[in-house]
């Protein structure tokens, strides 16, 4: 019992401090991909559906004083769009046309975390900056579409799941959707704004 009692006593410094080891994490950086369906919204007679695109960047995790909170930045080349039709002369879509713009997205974004082991749950929002680089568009909406709008201002929220594995390595997967706040393109068709619903796969590197 002596000896059991006095095991426990010498390791129990120890583990108090290898508790708070995984709590030590400064920051995280790595690479994310995904897959964005976006649909335009557009005025009236003009009907929308969803395109996809694909999502390809980095991003750095870093954590802030305040407990479970962080500041997740990212930079990703995204492809948004929609399809389109005339809903009162085109009814049956057989004229739809297609959009496809390709952006430099930049965001910032506030992130809150429940961790339990080496799983962790959390919460993210705040604004992402789009930079317009190209677009490809059917003929059709050539006189619809008069110009583009060249930095689009947009709100993200999202959640997701992540897994340590191992000591320096994080997998997550992530669910968001963005929302622009101004118009991405002006013309006869009216001011036309952005909405995307993004599924991401992170995998980062621990930095401590």
């Amino acid at each position: 019992m002596t000896r059991r009692l006095g095991t426990a006593l010498a390791l129990g410094p120890l583990l108090a401090l290898a508790a708070p080891l995984r709590a030590q994490e400064r920051a995280e950086v790595g690479v994310q991909a995904g897959i964005a369906q976006s649909r335009q919204l557009w005025d009236a007679p003009y009907q929308t559906d969803r395109i996809s695109g694909l999502v390809m960047g980095a991003f750095a995790d870093v954590r802030l004083p305040a407990p479970s909170l962080s500041l997740l930045g990212g930079m990703a080349l995204v492809r948004r769009g929609t399809e389109v039709w005339n809903a009162q002369t085109d009814p049956d879509r057989t004229g739809s046309g297609t959009l496809e713009v390709d952006y430099l997205s930049v965001s910032l974004h506030f992130k809150a975390r429940v961790q339990v082991g080496p799983a962790s749950a959390f919460l993210l929002a705040g604004p992402t900056l789009e930079q317009f680089l190209r677009a490809n568009r059917t003929a059709t909406l050539n006189t619809l579409l008069e110009r583009e709008t060249g930095t689009v201002l947009a709100a993200t929220a999202g959640t997701g799941l992540a897994f340590e594995v191992g000591r320096s390595t994080r997998v997550g997967l992530e669910a968001r959707v963005t929302e622009g706040l101004n118009s991405a393109f002006d013309g006869v068709a009216g001011s036309v704004t952005n909405r995307s619903w993004e599924v991401l796969l992170r995998v980062g590197r621990i930095v401590r």
